[in-house]
């Protein structure tokens, strides 16, 4: 499975899904999926990291989506509040939401 992030800038504000991965193609391919929907503005931007716990040098493609309300109940469905802290929970009827192709990606 892809990271791919959920974010919640602020408690009353709708999320983004926040796409980061090495492989540039995969990133595009992705971007130009949401770009059809018409839910990303910026087209993908590349970039290097420095990963300080090792001292390696990262190049990664990234891009978000806007934010949206679909995007918030997602939020909802994956992540819970657990001492202050968003914690990834499959959600009981995760047959229902994801398709095989969903699962292909």
């Amino acid at each position: 499975m892809i990271p791919v992030y959920k974010k919640k800038h602020w408690p009353n504000s709708n999320a983004n899904l926040h796409v980061e991965q090495k492989d540039v193609e995969f990133v595009q391919l992705l971007w130009d999926q949401f770009n059809t929907l018409e839910i990303v503005g910026a087209k993908p931007k590349t970039r290097t990291r420095l990963d300080k716990r090792t001292g390696n040098t990262y190049t990664i493609t990234q891009f978000a989506t806007l934010t949206l309300p679909l995007l918030t109940e997602f939020h909802k469905q994956w992540y819970h509040n657990i001492g202050g802290k968003n914690i990834k929970v499959l959600p009981n009827n995760i047959i229902d939401l994801l398709t095989p192709i969903a699962l292909a990606f």
